[in-house]
């Protein structure tokens, strides 16, 4: 094995390990997340959102003068995606909920938002990075993009092991003459990872509701027996069946007290309509019960 530098961090590869073998693998994957992505819809938007802790935002502003590093990706996902524990960079959510950026989040009570006029312009490129959902009821499926600034080092990593999007003609995020466009399809997030650090010391802070103890988990591999989102396992009829039926169940469950790796793979998409069936129920719920 040797180390190769990725941002700033440090990466570990495999000698003799296949670039071109990795790509076919992604191109595969990609393929999946284009035929369940496809009957959604898009709506604009305007701003990537990060939730997470006050405490972690006070630390940046008070230790770090407003700058907000990128960090190692976690193991999390699918465990051949090619920037997992290899690349540096900050998750940011895109996909809205009723056409707006989601008011709770399971990641913390306080968001930052930033333009993505700003992050996503003539010298960005964009690529697709993993597919995946979690062993759990929901089946919420997620598609991780990486946001790179062009000819850097994160990009030049991501242009020979990840799969290049057209910024203009893609699914999942893209430009329009006048903005921005994401996926709308029920139960898939987008989420944004992207490869430079951010001056959050001008940027507005608000709080936001959480569920559960409002901190995320990461490095929980994909749900290996789904035909949706594992290359070479097609999806069975009964296996569809449950994913329509549970609609009930779409929340996120990843919380953990792991800072070692940036692990929100995403940052409070959902608007919990579990949570809202038991209120409008009578029934008495805690959510905590899950985490």
């Amino acid at each position: 094995m040797h180390r190769t530098g990725i941002g700033n961090h440090i990466a570990i590869m495999a000698v003799g390990g296949s670039t071109d073998a990795g790509k076919e693998y992604l191109q595969k994957l990609l393929d999946k997340a284009n035929d369940h992505s496809q009957s959604g819809t898009s709506e604009d938007v305007y701003y990537l959102y990060r939730n997470k802790p006050n405490s972690y935002f006070q630390d940046i502003n008070n230790n770090y003068n407003g700058i907000m590093k990128k960090r190692l990706k976690d193991s999390g996902g699918d465990p051949r995606c090619p920037i997992n524990s290899r690349l540096g960079g900050l998750f940011f959510g895109v996909t809205l909920h009723g056409g707006v950026i989601p008011d709770k989040s399971p990641f913390g009570n306080t968001r930052v938002k930033v333009p993505l006029s700003e992050v996503f312009h003539g010298t960005s490129n964009l690529y697709f990075a993993d597919f995946f959902c979690k062993p759990s009821r929901n089946r919420i499926h997620y598609v991780t993009l990486v946001l790179t600034k062009a000819d850097s080092e994160a990009d030049m990593f991501c242009r020979e092991n990840l799969i290049k999007l057209n910024v203009m003609n893609n699914l999942y995020l893209r430009k329009q003459s006048l903005g921005y466009s994401t996926l709308k399809r029920s139960k898939v997030f987008v989420d944004v990872f992207y490869t430079e650090d951010i001056d959050i010391s001008n940027r507005i802070l608000s709080s936001t509701g959480i569920y559960g103890r409002g901190q995320s988990v990461g490095g929980i591999p994909k749900a290996g027996g789904c035909g949706i989102c594992n290359v070479g396992v097609q999806p069975s009829r009964r296996y569809v069946h449950h994913v329509e039926y549970d609609d009930l169940f779409d929340y996120d469950d990843r919380f953990d007290d792991d800072v070692r790796f940036d692990d929100d793979d995403l940052f409070g998409y959902t608007n919990n309509p579990f949570e809202d069936y038991y209120d409008d129920m009578g029934i008495g719920y805690d959510f905590d019960d899950y985490y």
